[in-house]
């Protein structure tokens, strides 16, 4: 029977001290309950501060309002009325609206109330900017006392030209000139020293040359060439007087549009807006502070009434659960054993105690943990022997290594390195547990375990230094083993740890990665062995292409996929023109040499999936699967054309021209049999001999 249950708050106590816990922890309960209500009590003052800080914050975004409402109070009232009383509040609002604006800032506790905060200023700022300023600044440059002596000028130049023109008021003219003084005068008198300099300079120029005319023209009785001049200078001060008159009007009218548009309104309303629905989401917030203040006081009345009973009826509860749990997990060390007796290595017993039992469990996990590896590695090193001795070529080995070595080691990265046939390299065949590639080829030297003919150990709390071609600048560790069988260095295996999760092997999983390195030197030396003895066996020595016997079975195997898949399949034929001549007359080394380059040739025109073979003597067979007739005399012709190009030489002495004859039949259009195919491309080629040579034959259905 298997006890299910758990009782993990006395999981830590040791047998021992269970007696004691009986009476300790009724005690410790019963503290620890306190400390609930402490920690409760101080909940409750964190919420009332925090209730503060709401209705503070409630109090600014109110004081935001009002201030956003006086100031645009005052900066009407004096727009409409002109009173500067007015602007007072309006200046006023202003310095407020900013220390309000400060407070805001610094009780704000997101992100979005401080863009709240931004939004608002900006639209103060801009209402300051585009309408109450404007509005206060046109409003003052509109005088009213400045405006009536301005048009008292005016009125009094234009009668005192209707007199000059209408001859013999001599009198009349002086009075108005009279008038005309005395407005311009009161006019400088309202006037600061600047606006003197920049605004009256030329009137007060033309009005003192006026006065000087008038003089002259009271002392010689009306000349016309004086009245004329006078009435051309009283013209020019009427228009000076004119513009100043229409600038004042134009600033009273500026003012009045600016207020009147409704621009300053809308941003008005869009502040309040904002604030208003700030402030109903801090009086929803205060509501819920309150609310849970309340709640937890409910809480601490409850924990104060109850507390005494539950700290007594946990400790007597206690007692019993623990001996309960005692036997739970001698039960779950029974059912586990049992479970590995039947053969489950993988059974574990599921204790999370820390006492004497679990002390006990933990050693039997241990235990089992050992059996159910030593089972794991020896079904990996069993697989991968089988995959080792079932590989039919070094790619399959690779593979294999990279699995069982990613299986049995702990996590890690690791890398295959096989020695090239020139011996002068070592290039990457394999990796795993890379972020980032690894090196893919260096020279033997490069790396300690080749040059030393053993395993090689290096990582970053060491003495010994990294090998160069590991990038020791990520690595943790690196292991290099090498692969040596009969005296012969075929490669390494690089382990490493590429992060730091990546722990350093121990000395079991060290040993494990040294047997699949001496098994896989074993096999690949038997795998190229095997293969040199095939390659024998289907290899022409001199081309290296393959032979008769590699093309006979290729071409039955290929017309069968063919005749599967329902494609086509082509087969070329070709034959040094005149090759006895290159033997007769260069030696038998120099047609060798002439062969050996038709060889060459032909294989850099083949596709993947073509094969080209030595058929015998000077004659060779390529065949193309797939391909049409078409493709096949495409592939024929520019080889044909690479021939003839060719500039051999041998012995220092040049060979001459070269020429191919060559000739094509293709499955299924021209024979469906191997022998028949073979047969009707060598015809074709005899007829491009009988031609004339150095040309492409296809075979002909019309042709026997």
């Amino acid at each position: 029977m298997t006890h299910k249950r758990s009782y993990s708050f006395w999981q830590h106590i040791s047998l021992r001290a269970q007696v004691l816990a009986g009476f300790v922890v009724p005690i410790v309960i019963v503290a620890g309950l306190s400390w609930i209500v402490s920690v409760n009590m101080e909940s409750v003052r964190k919420l009332s501060d925090r209730s503060e800080l709401l209705m503070q914050e409630i109090a600014i975004r109110n004081g935001v309002l009002k201030t956003i409402i006086n100031a645009e109070t005052g900066e009407r009232g004096f727009v409409i009325t002109g009173n500067e009383e007015f602007l007072e509040p309006y200046r006023e609002a202003q310095i407020q609206f900013l220390r309000f604006t400060n407070e805001w800032n610094d009780v704000a506790d997101s992100t979005e109330e401080a863009s709240e905060l931004k939004r608002i200023e900006n639209l103060f700022q801009q209402w300051l900017d585009e309408v109450a300023e404007p509005a206060v600044s046109a409003r003052s440059e509109f005088p009213r006392d400045k405006y009536d002596y301005t048009f008292q000028a005016f009125y009094h130049l234009n009668r005192l030209e209707d007199f000059l023109l209408a001859g013999g008021m001599l009198d009349a003219v002086e009075y108005e000139h009279q008038q005309y003084q005395s407005a311009l005068q009161s006019l400088i008198a309202k006037s600061s020293s600047k606006e003197v300099r920049s605004t009256w300079g030329t009137i007060i120029t033309s009005s003192e040359q006026l006065e000087q005319d008038i003089n002259d023209l009271v002392a010689t009785n009306l000349p016309s060439s004086l009245v004329n001049n006078i009435s051309a200078r009283v013209r020019q001060l009427e228009a000076m007087w004119r513009e100043i008159t229409l600038d004042y009007r134009t600033a009273e009218g500026v003012s009045v549009a600016l207020v009147a548009s409704g621009h300053g309104k809308a941003l008005v309303d869009e502040m309040r807006d904002i604030i208003q629905a700030s402030l109903a989401e801090k009086n929803v917030l205060y509501a819920q502070v309150n609310a849970e203040v309340e709640e937890r006081m409910r809480l601490l009345e409850w924990l104060s009434m109850y507390l005494p009973v539950v700290g007594v009826g946990i400790g007597l509860a206690l007692l019993l659960f623990m001996q309960l749990g005692v036997i739970s997990s001698i039960a779950k060390l029974q059912v586990t054993a049992r479970r590995l007796e039947s053969g489950d290595l993988s059974a574990r017993v599921t204790e999370a105690r820390s006492d004497e039992l679990g002390i006990l469990a933990n050693d039997f996990n241990r235990m089992a943990e050992k059996l159910e590896m030593t089972q794991r590695e020896g079904v990996v090193l069993a697989g991968f022997q089988a995959m080792l001795v079932s590989s039919n070529n070094e790619d399959e080995a690779y593979v294999a290594t990279a699995r069982a070595l990613s299986k049995l080691l702990p996590p890690s990265a690791g890398a295959l390195y096989l020695m090239a046939a020139s011996r002068d390299y070592v290039e990457l065949a394999t990796s795993w547990g890379y972020d980032q590639d690894p090196t893919e080829r260096f020279h033997p030297e490069s790396c300690r375990a080749l040059r030393l003919g053993r395993t090689y150990r290096a990582s970053k709390d060491s003495a010994e230094i990294f090998c160069a071609h590991t990038q020791s600048d990520a690595l943790k560790y690196s292991i290099c083993i090498p692969l040596i069988t009969r005296d012969e260095v075929l490669g390494t295996i690089v382990l490493a740890g590429v992060s730091e999760a990546h722990e350093e092997l121990d000395e079991h999983s060290f040993a494990l990665a040294k047997t699949v390195a001496e098994r896989l030197s074993l096999a690949l030396s038997n795998i190229r062995l095997t293969e040199k003895l095939r390659s024998e066996s289907v290899r022409d020595p001199l081309t290296g292409l393959y032979n008769r016997r590699y093309l006979e079975e290729t071409l039955e195997r290929e017309m069968q996929r063919a005749s599967r898949a329902r494609l086509p399949l082509s087969v070329i034929t070709a034959d040094v023109d005149h090759f006895k001549r290159f033997n007769d007359t260069f030696g038998h080394e120099a047609g060798d040499r002439v062969l050996e380059e038709l060889a060459t040739q032909m294989v850099n025109i083949a596709r993947p999936g073509d094969v080209v073979c030595r058929f015998g003597g000077e004659e060779f067979v390529i065949i193309l699967p797939e391909a049409s007739t078409e493709v096949a005399s495409a592939r024929a012709e520019e080889l044909r054309r690479r021939i003839e190009t060719l500039d051999l030489s041998y012995g220092g002495k040049s060979l001459g021209r070269v020429t191919i004859s060559l000739g094509i039949a293709s499955f299924p259009d021209h024979a469906t049999k191997k022998e028949e195919l073979l047969r009707l491309a060598d015809n074709a080629l005899y007829e491009a001999k009988n031609k004339g040579r150095n040309q492409v034959s296809i075979h002909s259905l019309n042709k026997p």
